[in-house]
């Protein structure tokens, strides 16, 4: 029995499927040897050092050394369970942010969901607004970002104004191109009780030609 195929079977056999873009992520192959000389040479993680040489036994947050890296233990979970955290030096800590946020498997998720997942193995001074900045930044999510989520900012309220020209908006255009008459500038004045407007050409716009 033959079977013959359409000319959308064949188009569709033809297509050849795209790759799905995926972000690239420099820095990550860094050993420990690099990894303790960059935290011991970060500045910002100077106090964690100085509370993991003497360490302080009560409190839910303590700072350890093991096998030369800082480490960060924290037991506020309500099942008892210890989180072992690693404290992140200042040059990777955007790297570990776009591992938890821009790859395949993170999906691109909101700010909340991104730090819970970076506190799960890691730690750093500023962590939450890092965090925040970082995905309040993303170019993926700014322009894929659904229009209806987006929230409108609240209208204002202008005075009634109840005599002509006692208050005028003055505002300048330009400059404009080709110039005519050599006049690039637009000096346009608008009664706010009449909404009368009024434009005047100007060749610059200095303090002196504005005022005349």
């Amino acid at each position: 029995m033959c079977s013959s195929a359409t000319r959308a079977m064949k188009v569709k056999e033809g297509k050849t499927q795209k790759p799905l873009k995926v972000t690239s992520i420099p820095g990550l192959d860094i050993g420990p040897e690099q990894l303790m000389e960059q935290q011991k040479t970060d500045n910002t993680l100077k106090k964690y050092w100085e509370l993991a040489e003497n360490p302080v036994e009560n409190g839910k947050t303590q700072f350890f050394i093991k096998y030369g890296i800082l480490y960060r233990k924290y037991s506020g979970k309500h099942d008892g369970e210890d989180i072992i955290q690693l404290v992140v030096p200042e040059s990777l800590r955007e790297n570990v942010v776009s591992l938890a946020h821009d790859t395949l498997l993170s999906g691109h998720r909101g700010s909340t969901k991104t730090l819970k997942r970076v506190l799960q193995e890691f730690y750093w001074p500023g962590i939450h607004n890092f965090v925040l900045r970082y995905v309040s930044s993303c170019d993926l999510c700014q322009r894929n970002v659904s229009k209806g989520t987006v929230g409108k900012a609240p209208l204002g309220s202008l005075p009634v104004i109840g005599t002509p020209f006692s208050v005028i908006c003055i505002d300048l255009i330009g400059p404009l191109s080709p110039p005519s008459d050599g006049n690039r500038w637009i000096l346009t004045i608008i009664d706010m009780c009449t909404r009368f407007p009024e434009c005047i050409p100007l060749k610059d716009i200095s303090s002196s030609s504005v005022r005349l």
